[in-house]
């Protein structure tokens, strides 16, 4: 009765064997996609394609990296102290939102690295392997084995948009860093309100301004400002420096998420992060995929 009602040896024996061979052909896939994929000519063109709605969403992910990990940190005491539960809807709050650029890289790396298809007519290398374990399918209704393919290839999915989006943070990170660096050093202000930023130039356009006119020459003019203070900018200056500060945010943004891929192949990096995304993918296929045995089998047992 014991092994009736748990997942049989040999369909644990059946499901590594078919995750063994799935991850040797994705490990052997890295090399592959690292010299045909990712360069700049095909980033690029990637974002190319999406450029004005990406220029939107780049700066928001820029300008919420940091307060997310702020938000992360505090939602996790409260999950230690057991004021939240891991499932609270806190927990769902987005890390950042999903560019058109993340998707086309995920579609790339879905077809390019693990062989899946957006084609559901099409077999794919993972269901190739699961297929050529005939226990394991016969173990299985047909609907079932539809079941067990389709929630195999979601986690995949699910693994690749996960690490797109980890990737996506780290630029956005770097962005944000940027910009706290710019506005410490040039007026010694922590934030990043980019609305305050820009007003903070304006300030300083309208300082030079009146101090390159100023009746009795510049540098009188200079000295006089700073014991007096100098005028406010006007509204034509703080909307200028306001439209720039934004434009440039927006450009940083997305110049760096577009860098992201090709600068970290070229240094070496991505070769490293592909590999143990590979490894990760195996993993966590083995874990899902034999919670998913264990839960057919207890339906199984119970109708």
């Amino acid at each position: 009765m014991r092994s009736s009602s748990i997942i049989a040896d040999s369909q644990l024996l059946c499901l590594q064997r078919a995750l063994d061979s799935y991850h040797l052909s994705r490990s052997e896939a890295v090399e592959t996609i690292l010299a045909n994929h990712l360069t700049f000519s095909e980033c690029a063109a990637l974002q190319k394609r999406h450029f004005l709605k990406d220029l939107l969403l780049n700066p928001l992910n820029t300008l919420w990296a940091i307060p997310y990990l702020s938000f992360r940190k505090v939602m996790e005491t409260c999950e230690k102290l057991g004021w939240l539960s891991k499932h609270s809807s806190f927990s769902k709050v987005p890390q950042n939102l999903k560019t058109d650029f993340q998707k086309e890289i995920e579609i790339l790396f879905n077809a390019n690295l693990f062989n899946l298809s957006a084609s559901k007519s099409r077999t794919c290398q993972l269901t190739a392997a699961f297929e050529k374990e005939s226990e394991l399918k016969a173990s299985m209704t047909p609907l079932e084995w539809q079941e067990f393919l389709e929630f195999a290839q979601t986690q995949v999915r699910r693994s690749v948009a996960e690490f797109c989006s980890k990737q996506n943070a780290f630029t956005d990170l770097v962005s944000s860093g940027v910009v706290l660096l710019f506005a410490h050093f040039s007026f010694g202000d922590n934030s990043l309100d980019i609305f305050k930023l820009s007003r903070n130039i304006a300030r300083l356009w309208a300082k030079n301004d009146a101090t390159n006119h100023f009746i009795f020459g510049k540098s009188l003019g200079h000295a006089f400002y700073s014991v007096a203070g100098a005028p406010p900018p006007t509204t034509a200056q703080i909307f200028i420096t306001t439209v720039i500060g934004v434009s440039l945010l927006a450009l940083l943004s997305t110049a760096a998420a577009f860098f992201s891929y090709p600068l970290q192949k070229a240094v070496g990096f991505q070769k490293k992060q592909l590999e143990d995304l590979v490894g990760s993918v195996s993993d966590k296929l083995l874990i899902e995929l034999s919670k998913k045995l264990k839960h057919q089998s207890k339906i199984r047992l119970s109708s």
